[in-house]
């Protein structure tokens, strides 16, 4: 990003760009938990003014994935063992919901769009690029909660949740130790029980996904 681009780019998308690259930059493990990061150091990164980077700080700090301790600064949130089945239980019920309704409304394409990208993880999955694999499972769960509904209310709660569940997953080196394909076999589990339109099963097929991902016993018959 050069001046140019930054006069050219109105000062939301800016604000946005620098959140997102950011946001990726955590939750990849970039920056380390307890660390320091200046707004000014950012604005000259970014070659732009405090005030983009400061509003994609305060996004971020919404998300949990940065706090802010006054005098001192913005600090790189962490991730406590007692957090991670609260974290869980959030998504589970984020998720449990975005199913529920993307099945009430479903689409043939929608169907298609997700086993599509199971299709592909399956074949990052026989590379052993975990990183590619975190990036479609973050897109196969993005899909459901855009498409469960017309406005961005449930997005914008599994956004919250899921940084949370990236940092505590890449901080545990959790997807090092799982077999890559059967991560990728789950989710194709979760599209079949979405094609067929079976709530109950799509859900619990899901939550079974979150509890091994994340490293919690899965109870089954969980409220859902």
């Amino acid at each position: 990003m050069n001046s140019r681009d930054g006069d050219a780019i109105p000062r939301v998308l800016l604000s946005d760009a620098i959140y997102q690259s950011l946001r990726s930059d955590i939750v990849d493990g970039a920056y380390a938990s307890g660390e320091r990061i200046g707004e000014m150091g950012l604005a000259k990164r970014f070659n732009t003014s405090q005030g983009p980077v400061r509003e994609a700080l305060r996004r971020l700090e919404q998300e949990g994935l940065v706090a802010t301790v006054p005098h001192k600064g913005t600090f790189v949130a962490g991730v406590l063992d007692k957090e991670v089945e609260e974290i869980s239980e959030l998504r589970s019920a984020v998720e449990g919901i975005a199913i529920k309704w993307i099945i009430s409304r479903l689409a043939h394409e929608d169907v298609q769009t997700l086993q599509r990208t199971v299709d592909e993880m399956k074949e990052l999955a026989a590379r052993g690029d975990i990183s590619g694999l975190v990036e479609k499972d973050v897109e196969f769960h993005r899909y459901i909660c855009t498409r469960a509904s017309d406005s961005q209310n449930l997005l914008r709660m599994w956004s919250t949740v899921d940084g949370k569940a990236r940092l505590a997953i890449a901080a545990s080196n959790r997807l090092e130790n799982q077999d890559l394909n059967q991560i990728a076999m789950r989710h194709e589990r979760i599209v079949k029980a979405i094609a067929l339109r079976d709530v109950k099963l799509a859900i619990q097929a899901n939550q079974e996904h979150i509890a091994l991902l994340m490293g919690e016993p899965c109870q089954k018959g969980r409220s859902q």
